[in-house]
């Protein structure tokens, strides 16, 4: 027998990154010009990209030091301060339209958020709650403000030169995997904390959810 223990999961939490998974789906003979991949639904994306609706629903929060004086959402948006964000994260093209004066300053990931806020003494940390929360407790001297700014509607995406039936298909595809319980599952089962099964979605077409979507990826 293997003296080798076996080590317990680790915990994830959403918003850490679907990069791996992103590689993996839709390399197909044409990569992402074929295939499907998944985002974060945002209107700039959308310019190119025909979502599905969400399947997972994810909360983005801000967080500051125990001795700062923003205590609300509300006073977020003034121009002393600087917030970070995951650079290319959802939360950054959010912020990007949504604030006016404050400071814009990007981490090069989302897990390194806290990190780059402590280190450059900027005044506001944003992005997933439960990434937060870890961070913080490790860092201590750190809490969040009361209220979420944003939700996060993670969802798959085609280009939208592969035209309405593949969207379609798409759309098909996800809706099945959540009524099924399969996206409940996958979220227990891989440990993921923070993300919850977004609501049905409305979808009248006649696509096979899964032989359909087998398609997309060749």
């Amino acid at each position: 027998m293997s003296s080798r223990r076996t080590r317990p999961r680790p915990r994830r939490h959403a918003g850490a990154g679907h990069r791996r998974r992103r590689r993996q789906i839709g390399r197909g003979s044409g990569g992402w010009a074929s295939g499907c991949r998944l985002f974060a639904i945002d209107p700039l994306r959308g310019a190119d990209i025909a979502f599905t609706a969400p399947y997972v629903v994810i909360e983005g929060f801000y967080m500051v030091r125990d001795d700062s004086p923003v205590r609300s959402n509300a006073q977020v948006d003034v121009a002393t301060n600087r917030v970070v964000v995951g650079k290319g994260s959802a939360y950054d093209l959010f912020l990007t339209r949504a604030l006016q004066q404050a400071q814009i300053v990007r981490a090069p990931t989302s897990t390194a958020v806290v990190s780059t806020f402590l280190d450059s003494g900027a005044e506001i940390a944003a992005g997933v709650k439960q990434q937060l929360e870890l961070d913080g407790v490790k860092a201590g001297g750190l809490r969040l403000l009361d209220k979420r700014f944003m939700v996060i509607q993670q969802a798959m995406g085609v280009p939208k030169t592969r035209g309405s039936r593949a969207a379609q298909c798409l759309s098909g595809f996800i809706e099945a995997m959540k009524s099924s319980g399969f996206i409940a599952d996958a979220l227990q089962r891989h440990g993921i904390q923070g993300a919850a099964v977004a609501p049905p979605g409305q979808y009248h077409g006649t696509c096979h959810p899964v032989k359909d979507y087998l398609q997309l990826l060749l």
